[in-house]
């Protein structure tokens, strides 16, 4: 006679006081008889162990933002590990997510222009003169892939020296 049954692979399965587990998942069991004089009956114990389900989770996110799965955060600190969903897969036992996070590279400009001395320029809301010269705007999800742009603003002011002379040659009257 066999006594057969399935577990998940983290489960201890106790049978007449004897600890079946993934490394030992078959025996022998004697059931004593409850009538004096008959045989006792041996059962072979075969217990199937399941694997817990994994699924590989790989997604790619904007710098600084947050990724939220099972009750976990994800950030740039934290961008990978292993979720466990208890009782959650098709045949009962745990899921798994294996979760693995890329970054977008940030998309950071610089723009440079120059004004003369006594001139504002006007970028972006913001006015740049000989007093203020660098700046810097975040465009909130504007990049392509909808993340953040950065973009430094780089004025340079120049003086603007104007030298010239007159000479007068003079008057050449030809009065003949």
């Amino acid at each position: 006679d066999t006594f057969r049954t399935t577990a998940c692979q983290t489960d201890t399965v106790i049978i007449r006081g004897k600890i079946y587990t993934i490394n030992r998942s078959s025996g022998v069991d004697t059931i004593p008889s409850s009538t004096p004089g008959f045989c006792d009956t041996i059962r072979r114990i075969e217990i199937r162990f399941l694997f817990d389900p994994q699924l590989n989770l790989r997604t790619t996110i904007c710098p600084g933002d947050t990724f939220h799965a099972g009750g976990m955060i994800f950030t740039q600190a934290r961008p990978s590990g292993f979720i466990r969903l208890p009782g959650q897969a098709a045949n009962g036992c745990d899921s798994l997510i294996s979760v693995q996070l890329d970054f977008y590279t940030p998309v950071v400009q610089t723009i440079r222009d120059t004004i003369c001395a006594g001139e504002t320029l006007i970028l972006s809301g913001i006015s740049y003169s000989l007093n203020h010269t660098r700046d810097s705007i975040r465009f909130r999800n504007q990049s392509v892939n909808g993340c953040d742009s950065l973009v430094y603003f780089i004025i340079q002011v120049e003086n603007l020296a104007v030298n010239f002379s007159l000479e007068s040659s003079g008057c050449n009257a030809s009065n003949s």
